[in-house]
């Protein structure tokens, strides 16, 4: 396990204001039985740890601040039914981890939620700890108190009287990265987890007024070291009770593969025309140096079509992008003349050139022209000749 902080580049974010987690914490079991406890590795460390953090009720250590019973009246409220069960008429722990906002709410609120929290690195030492169980079902768990930003422009462009569901995934999403480069074994850059699966469950509006709370893991409960594919789930907790939960499986690829999974193939007879002709300037230069800016008509893996034709020979093509590096690609000399443009074919590519190109291409621009090439054409012609 690692603590690693909400940082942008651990949530795959680029800006701060992007970040919709609070904090963060490692979640520790309300309880671990007797047997539970005899079964862990003898480490004297986190067994000291452990005995300041749990005392011995009955034949479970239960977790400081956690009450072991509650009345029927509170039961009877039905906030903390999904916690407690009835035995033999007293209402008993039945959850094995309980969201820090469920526990405040056990103690009448008594204390700031902070307060409930315990030392960071003692809880990361306890969970490795009890990770290390033979039978493998003591997961880590960690919660995490969520950011509501109701000025949230994208979010809350429209406004909501509860929390938008994109929100709520978002939010999923960003704490299942964190859980995983915390808790996977693997370093972030390393890999990139890529969905295959996801689902979402509301059982009821989440309103921006109360913390929301939530508990990710893997969804089997059990601990694996730099697995191959991830299964996590998140639970959301609002005012004690479950309202909502958020499934995500997917791959753990090698980033080095993922790029190259990613760069998509282009025939080169698809020309493609910018989405937005006001966010980019296309400038060219001939090869004397000089200058010129032009309208980009369309673009292809293979060269540019422009709208007009300031130069007779030329050098390289200029595409200047607002707030990110410019692409600067070379031309052939001459191009090919049409009615409404000038068509030039681009010179010997580089490979980071072609690449620059591709994700231009793919982030900036539309299909405009699906053209065939020249030797399907010719079969088409012939095809047709021997039809009669």
């Amino acid at each position: 396990m690692k603590d690693l902080e909400l940082s942008p580049k651990v949530l795959h974010k680029d800006h701060d204001d992007d970040i919709l987690i609070d904090s963060t914490t490692p979640l520790l079991p309300a309880y671990i039985t007797i047997e539970e406890f005899e079964s862990l590795p003898a480490e004297k460390e986190s067994r000291e740890v452990f005995d300041k953090y749990y005392n011995l009720v009955g034949n479970v250590y239960l977790l400081s601040f956690v009450p072991y019973k509650i009345s029927e009246s509170e039961f009877n409220g039905g906030v903390f039914s999904g916690f407690y069960n009835e035995v033999k008429g007293e209402f008993i722990l039945s959850a094995r981890f309980l969201p820090v906002t469920v526990v405040r709410m056990l103690n009448r609120g008594e204390k700031p939620l902070n307060e409930y929290l315990f030392d960071r690195e003692k809880s990361l030492i306890l969970q490795r700890w009890f990770s290390q169980h033979p039978d493998n079902y003591l997961a880590p768990v960690f919660s995490y108190i969520a950011k509501i930003d109701t000025e949230n422009y994208f979010f809350y462009r429209k406004p909501h009287e509860h929390v938008p569901g994109l929100m709520l995934i978002e939010m999923a999403r960003q704490a299942m990265y964190h859980y995983v480069y915390s808790c996977s074994g693997y370093d972030r850059g390393d890999v990139s987890i890529s969905m295959n699966n996801l689902g979402l469950s509301c059982q009821q509006y989440v309103i921006s007024s109360y913390e929301l709370e939530l508990l990710v893991c893997h969804r089997e409960n059990q601990y694996r070291n730099k697995p191959k594919t991830v299964d996590k789930i998140a639970r959301f907790y609002q005012r004690g009770q479950f309202v909502g939960s958020l499934t995500l499986a997917g791959s753990v690829i090698n980033t080095r593969l993922f790029k190259r999974l990613r760069n998509l193939s282009f025939p080169p007879t698809h020309w493609f025309k910018l989405v937005n002709k006001n966010t980019s300037q296309v400038v060219v230069t001939d090869v004397t140096g000089r200058c010129a800016s032009v309208e980009l008509q369309s673009v292809s893996t293979e060269g540019v079509r422009l709208n007009t034709s300031p130069f007779d020979h030329y050098s390289h093509v200029n595409i200047l992008l607002p707030n990110e590096p410019s692409i600067t690609l070379p031309l052939a000399e001459y191009g090919k003349q049409f009615d409404d443009f000038i068509e030039l074919k681009f010179a010997k590519l580089t490979s980071s050139q072609r690449n620059a190109l591709s994700e231009f291409i793919k982030c900036k621009t539309k299909i405009q022209v699906y053209e065939t090439p020249p030797v399907a054409q010719d079969g088409k012609a012939e095809l047709a000749q021997a039809n009669g």
